[in-house]
């Protein structure tokens, strides 16, 4: 059977904490930094859906650091926690169907693989392997990931806790037993984690040596070419936009745009030409529903002349006046960095001052640049 993967659909999914934490008594460190040290970091895997099956793209919500960075101070929010520092580097992280006879058969699997570090001055200190994988037989749920998360590390936390006290007592001389952890209920989706004896090939050494982030730029700069027809009047529009968003990150996000605008009634004015032209600043937000359509709601103030020409024997009559400018577009934006930008949208816009025009209501469609 032929399988079919949407690229454009991403799914975002949310990790989020218990109440209440992991519940800790005490641990021998504090949580410094998470890093993601995947070779692929924009996504965790696929999962099939709809009524054609399409594979979606699945991501974690804000990225793997940002997101797993705040998962664990929830979770030891309230726990009393030691001067190690310790760095959590996401080697792999998997949430999938493998393919669509897995989804057919309630099959996703879940993988994660951390190596833990301490931090001294910036140097790193390699203290274990742990990783899990597990087959779930259950269908998709956004869930199913925070669950998986807090029952591995849970016991993967512990682990380290343990290997840590141990060192610091073999250090000045006393004995110590490292905590039990209860792994004998392996149809848990947390099953018995697998611990490496022998560190990784690619050891991290310091936070320098720290892998370079593969995410797309923060600031994003619109250049649009639009033409619209309304319910009063037609005519064309430059406009820049801009706003800051991280990627996966699908919150609302403020937006600063300008137009310069040309536009021409519909109904001609018997014996005369009339023009406008004006200058709008506005404000604005922006919804990202996935990486590449956006809605983006902007009202504007505008500034412009109505200029009416009744022939070259007559002197030209110029009217200042003020405009409010409403507009919701859907951005289809493809590329990473540089790319393309298509436009489709609404405006209502409204105007005192001019003599032939207070009101206008319309489609506007265009396409430009993404920078």
């Amino acid at each position: 059977m032929t399988e079919t993967v949407s690229s454009q659909q991403v799914i975002p999914i949310p990790i989020k904490m218990k109440a209440g934490g992991f519940h800790f008594d005490s641990t021998s460190f504090n949580i410094f930094k998470v890093i993601d040290q995947r070779a692929n970091q924009q996504e965790i895997g696929t999962v099939y859906g709809g009524i054609l099956n399409l594979g979606f793209t699945t991501v974690v919500k804000r990225g793997v650091e940002k997101t797993y960075s705040k998962f664990f101070y929830k979770g030891l929010k309230n726990t009393k926690t030691g001067d190690k520092q310790l760095v959590i580097a996401f080697r792999d992280l998997v949430y999938t169907h493998d393919n669509l006879e897995a989804k057919k058969r309630k099959e996703i699997r879940l993988e994660i693989a951390i190596d833990y570090y301490e931090n001294k001055d910036g140097k790193l200190s390699f203290i274990l392997t742990d990783k899990n994988s597990k087959i779930i037989n259950e269908k998709f749920d956004q869930k199913q990931l925070s669950k998986y998360s807090y029952d591995f590390f849970k016991k993967s936390l512990n682990k380290v806790d343990a290997k840590i006290k141990s060192e610091i007592n073999e250090e000045i001389g006393t004995p110590f037993t490292p905590a039990l952890i209860d792994n004998s209920n392996t149809d848990t989706i947390a099953a018995q984690a697998d611990v490496a004896h022998n560190g990784p090939t690619d050891q991290l050494q310091s936070l320098d040596s720290l892998p370079e982030q593969n995410t797309r730029p923060k600031s994003h700069h619109l250049v649009t070419f639009e033409s619209f027809k309304g319910s009063n009047a037609y005519g064309y529009r430059l406009r820049y936009v801009g706003f800051a968003r991280d990627w996966n990150d699908f919150n609302w996000k403020g937006a600063l745009s300008v137009d310069i605008e040309v536009f021409s009634l519909n109904k001609e004015v018997p014996g005369a030409n009339v023009y406008y032209s004006y200058f709008a600043l506005g404000v604005g937000a922006v919804k990202p529903f996935n990486n590449y359509l956006f809605l983006d709601l902007n009202a504007k103030i505008a500034i412009g002349s109505e200029i009416i020409d009744r022939g070259i024997f007559v002197e030209q009559e110029r009217n200042t006046f003020i405009g409010l400018l409403l507009n919701q577009r859907i951005h289809l934006i493809l590329g990473e960095g540089f790319g393309v930008v298509l436009t489709a949208g609404m405006y209502e816009n409204f105007f005192g001052g001019a003599q032939f025009i207070n009101a206008d209501l319309g489609f506007l469609v265009g396409g430009g640049i993404k920078f």
